[in-house]
């Protein structure tokens, strides 16, 4: 992989297709400098293993708690089973599109992934021009800042007094209540709608 940054990092002409890799040879520090080819180099390796790991711990969490709740897994089943019933033809194959619109699957995938983020270390942030006040405390302009997605994701004010249990059902009680807790959700998540 160093070889491939290192060709590219150096090359005088840029790609026809701008990718990943020349944005972050194209990036700006924040005193406008360039970044460094050991910065490009960790860059890279950080995507390439993140992206493989932060999907593995995914999957794994979300068929760990699928596993270890029967009425989950009989569930999900049926909810799949009715989508074959209503739109595919048996041997079909369901798209990313439609499970979608599986709300008990998507509510089972949010809590799994809630309880087991894929990223527990901080991702800091810099505080904004005028600075922040978190909590009574003022945060200077600037200033690197992070949560731990770990604590955020089973906060009781946020996500109720059993927010260190597996309720998937917390996401279909109420659409206010879910959008309020999808909102401060510290997880990586896809949606179709932005939510």
């Amino acid at each position: 992989m160093q070889d491939a940054v290192k060709d590219r990092y150096f090359s005088k002409t840029k790609p026809e297709t701008f990718d990943m890799l020349q944005h972050f040879i194209d990036a700006k520090d924040r005193d406008g400098s360039s970044p460094s080819f050991g910065a490009v180099v960790k860059e890279a390796a950080n995507v390439l293993g993140a992206g493989a790991d932060t999907t593995s711990v995914g999957i794994r969490a979300i068929v760990f708690q699928i596993l270890s709740h029967p009425t989950v897994y009989t569930r999900i089943q049926g909810e799949i089973d009715g989508l074959y019933e209503r739109e595919l033809s048996e041997g079909s194959e369901i798209t990313y599109k439609q499970c979608q619109t599986l709300p008990y699957l998507q509510a089972v995938i949010k809590e799994a992934t809630r309880l087991h983020p894929s990223i527990v270390y901080q991702l800091p942030r810099y505080s904004p021009p005028e600075g922040l006040t978190i909590a009574g405390h003022h945060i200077p302009p600037g200033w690197p800042v992070g949560i731990s997605a770990l604590s955020m994701n089973r906060s009781k004010e946020i996500f109720g007094e059993d927010a260190n249990e597996f309720n998937p059902e917390r996401w279909l009680l109420d659409p206010t209540s879910a959008r309020f807790m999808d909102s401060l959700l510290a997880t990586v998540r896809f949606s179709s709608s932005g939510n």
